[in-house]
C-alpha cells in the first residue's frame, strides 16, 4: 500500500503537489473547535451506538482494534498497518483534521461506524519513509475509503471508494469527486473521479480486491489488495511493489536505541510560558517525552497515543496516531523509544516516530507505571507477576513474582529494582533479574528504598517504619497520621506527600529533616532540587527546605481532574495541566 520513498502514495497512486487554497467548508472550520470537547461530552451515549458494526458482513475481514498486520518485501522496506474499528466521532479525536470530510454533516459522522488503519513504512534503521491514515466508513455496501491524510496533504473521497464488498465475485463501478489539500482542513483542488472495482474471492476464504482509479485526466492507477478474515489487508501490489503479511518483527526492530534524557536546568530565573497543548483531549496518565521534542499522551476516547510537537501548534494534526488496542494505563518515554501497557493487558513498544516496535501480553492488567531500569521496561502486574522488557525489541530479560497484587510504584535503586504487594512481601531484583532480598513487612499505603533500607507507611496503623533491606530488621518507627499518599527518594532523604503538607525524613533513623506546608500536587527530584507544583503555582526547592523560587501559574487549582504532572523536555522542567503545558522561559 505505501511507495517508499515518496509522499503521499496513498492507497492509488501519487498525488501532485496541490495549487493554492479553493475553499474551505464553512461548518467544518467552526465545527473543528468544538469537536474534540463534543465527542468526549457526548461519548457514553453516541460512541457506543455505532461501535460494533456487527451487523455489517464486511466486518469479518477487519482485524480486531489494536490489531496489526506487518508487509515484507523482496524489494522494498516493511509497512506496519494498525487497525482501529471506531464509532461516531471517535476516530476525529486523535486522527487528522480532514477526517472531518468523511461525512456531510456531525449527523452522519455521529451515526457511523468507522474502521481507521495506520500505515508506517520504515528502512531497517528505522527511519520513516511514509506515514498515512486511511478512514473507512463500514455498511451494509461493504467498506468505502472516505479519506486518506498524511503529513503534509490529503484525499477525500466523496462518495466513498468502496473497495470491498465480500461475499461473492463482482464488480462496480463509482463515479464522485475527491477533494486534496493541505493538512488541516484547507481544501486547494475539487475533481471528478470514476474507480473500477473487482472482488474476486480466493483460498481461505480471503477476497483479492482491484481497482483502476482514474482522477480528472490524470494517469490511471491500479492496485490489488488481498483481504482475509480477521486480518485486514495481507497483500498488496502496485506501481511494481509487491507486499505480503510475514510472520515476524519489522526489519526496523532492535535498531533504536533508548536514552537516558538529560536532567532539566534549573539554573536562571523561574519563569514558565504557558501554551496549549492538548487540544482538549484530558489525559489520565502521565505524558511520555521522546527524544525528538515530542509529547505522547493518551487520547481518551479512541484509545489512541497520540503525539504533538511541545512547542507546536496545537490547532494542527498530531505528528502521529497508534492504537496499541484497550485503555492506556502507563506510558514510559525512553528517548527514541516509548512503551504503554494497556487494559488488554499488553505491553506495546513504538519509536519516537509512531513506528511499531513491538508487543508483549500479561497475563493481568498493569495498573502503576511502567519502571526503567537501565535499558529494561519492568511492568508489574496486579497478579503479582514482573516481568522485564528489553525496551528496544521487547525480549523478555527475566521475570519474578509476589504472591499478591502489586499496586505500588517499584523503586529503583542503583542496578535494582525493588517491589512490594498489597500484602507486605517485598522483592529486590538485579538488573539481570537476580532476586537480591526477600522480606515480609507492613501492608502499605506507600513505600521508597533509599540505599540499604527500605521505608514504609503502614495502612494499618499510622506509623512509618525503617527496616534494614538485608534482613528485614526494624531501624526505627515514627507516627505520621493522615494520608502518605507517596514517597520519593531525593538525595538523602524521603519526601512523604500527605494532604496538607510535604514531609521530609531521613532514612537512618526517621527524624523530620523538614516540613512545608502545601498541598504538592506532584514533585520532580533533579539532582540536589526538588520541583513542587501546589494547588496554584510551581515552586523550586532544594533538599534542606529552602525555597528558592515560585511562579503562581493561571489555573484556580491543579488538584482538580486530571491534576498537575511534571516532566522535563529538551532540557527544561515542564508542567502537564489539562490542555495546557508550562515550559520554563530559558534565559
Amino acid at each position: 500500500m505505501s511507495d517508499p520513498g515518496h509522499w503521499p502514495s496513498g492507497v492509488f497512486g501519487n498525488q501532485p503537489p496541490p495549487p493554492p487554497p479553493e475553499r474551505r467548508r464553512s461548518w467544518i472550520a467552526s465545527l473543528l473547535s468544538i469537536t474534540v470537547v463534543l465527542a468526549l461530552v457526548t461519548s457514553a451515549a453516541v460512541i457506543g451506538r455505532p461501535n460494533s458494526g456487527q451487523g455489517f458482513p464486511v466486518m469479518r475481514y477487519l482485524p480486531p482494534s489494536g490489531g496489526r498486520v506487518v508487509l515484507g518485501s523482496a524489494n522494498a522496506p516493511d509497512e506496519v498497518q494498525e487497525w482501529a474499528t471506531l464509532g461516531g466521532l471517535a476516530p476525529l479525536t486523535g486522527g487528522p483534521a480532514a477526517f472531518l470530510l468523511a461525512g456531510p454533516d456531525l449527523e452522519t459522522l455521529t451515526a457511523t461506524t468507522w474502521t481507521r488503519m495506520n500505515s508506517v513504512t520504515a528502512d531497517p534503521s528505522g527511519r520513516v519513509a511514509n506515514r498515512a491514515s486511511y478512514l473507512f466508513a463500514v455498511g451494509t455496501d461493504g467498506l468505502e475509503l472516505r479519506v486518506e491524510s498524511g503529513p503534509t496533504s490529503f484525499t477525500a473521497f466523496t462518495p466513498g471508494l468502496a473497495l470491498l464488498r465480500g461475499g461473492t465475485d463482482q464488480s462496480w463501478t463509482t463515479t464522485g469527486t475527491i477533494q486534496r489539500g493541505t493538512t488541516g482542513l484547507t481544501v486547494t483542488r475539487t475533481l471528478p473521479y470514476h474507480a473500477e472495482v473487482t472482488n474476486r474471492q480466493v483460498e481461505n476464504g480471503c477476497v483479492v480486491a482491484a481497482s483502476r482509479l482514474t482522477i480528472a485526466r490524470e494517469p490511471v492507477t491500479t492496485s490489488e489488495l488481498t483481504w482475509c478474515p480477521g486480518r485486514g489487508i495481507t497483500a498488496s501490489r502496485r506501481d511494481g511493489i509487491e507486499r505480503v503479511a510475514v510472520d515476524r518483527p519489522p526489519r526496523w526492530v532492535g535498531s533504536l536505541t533508548p536514552s537516558v534524557p538529560s536532567p532539566p536546568t534549573l539554573d536562571g530565573g523561574w519563569s514558565f510560558e504557558r501554551r496549549r497543548l492538548l487540544r482538549s483531549v484530558r489525559y489520565t496518565v502521565r505524558p511520555a517525552v521522546l527524544s525528538n521534542g515530542l509529547v505522547a499522551y493518551p487520547g481518551e476516547v479512541a484509545r489512541d497515543v497520540i503525539a504533538r510537537a511541545a512547542d507546536g501548534d496545537e490547532s494542527a494534526d498530531p505528528r502521529w496516531t497508534a492504537h496499541p488496542g484497550g485503555t492506556i494505563t502507563s506510558m514510559l518515554g525512553a528517548g527514541s523509544v516509548m512503551v504503554v501497557t494497556t487494559t488488554e493487558r499488553r505491553v506495546v513498544g513504538y519509536g519516537a516516530d509512531g513506528q511499531f516496535l513491538w508487543q508483549a501480553a500479561l497475563n493481568d492488567v498493569s495498573a502503576v507505571p511502567i519502571t526503567r531500569l537501565a535499558g529494561l521496561a519492568v511492568v508489574t502486574a496486579l497478579d503479582g507477576s514482573v516481568t522485564a522488557f528489553d525496551l528496544a525489541t521487547g525480549r523478555i530479560a527475566w521475570t519474578g513474582s509476589t504472591p499478591n497484587e502489586i499496586r505500588l510504584t517499584p523503586s529503583v535503586t542503583g542496578d535494582s529494582v525493588t517491589v512490594l504487594d498489597q500484602a507486605g512481601n517485598l522483592v529486590t531484583f538485579a538488573a539481570d533479574g537476580t532476586v537480591k532480598d526477600t522480606l515480609q513487612l507492613d501492608q502499605p499505603e506507600s513505600f521508597a528504598v533509599l540505599g540499604a533500607v527500605v521505608v514504609v507507611a503502614s495502612r494499618q496503623d499510622r506509623f512509618v517504619r525503617g527496616y534494614r533491606l538485608n534482613d528485614g530488621s526494624l531501624l526505627w518507627r515514627r507516627p505520621v497520621p493522615g494520608g502518605r499518599w507517596s514517597m520519593t527518594p531525593a538525595g538523602d532523604r524521603v519526601l512523604i506527600r500527605q494532604s496538607d503538607q510535604v514531609l521530609a525524613l531521613a532514612p537512618d533513623d526517621g527524624r523530620t529533616l523538614w516540613a512545608a506546608p502545601f498541598r504538592v500536587t506532584d514533585l520532580l527530584v533533579v539532582g540536589d532540587r526538588v520541583v513542587f507544583t501546589d494547588r496554584t503555582s510551581i515552586k523550586l526547592y532544594d533538599l534542606t527546605g529552602t525555597e528558592l523560587a515560585s511562579q503562581v501559574t493561571q489555573e484556580p487549582d491543579l488538584l482538580a481532574s486530571p491534576g498537575a504532572m511534571l516532566a522535563a523536555i529538551e532540557g527544561s522542567p515542564v508542567m502537564f495541566f489539562g490542555d495546557f503545558v508550562y515550559r520554563k522561559v530559558r534565559q
